[in-house]
């Protein structure tokens, strides 16, 4: 199964998911935190009733960088 089936599964919008990560990379926030090596942290509040008993959700993001290419010659 694949992340984003995973997520719709478990009843998160996965393509708001998406939607975060993407406006993250494009952010020059991505950059400094990998240059920093620490990823970026930050608490969303929530005050919805549909959600007893939770203040929010505290997010924790990091940027992927791709590997560098193995030559295998």
């Amino acid at each position: 199964m694949n992340t984003m089936q995973a997520l719709i599964n478990a009843g998160i919008n996965a393509f708001g998911a998406q939607l975060l990560a993407e406006s993250y990379l494009k952010s020059p926030l991505a950059e400094q935190a990998l240059q920093r090596g620490e990823p970026m942290k930050f608490f969303l509040p929530i005050n919805r009733s549909d959600c007893p008993g939770w203040s929010g959700v505290e997010i924790l993001i990091s940027a992927v960088p791709v590997p560098d290419k193995i030559d295998c010659t």
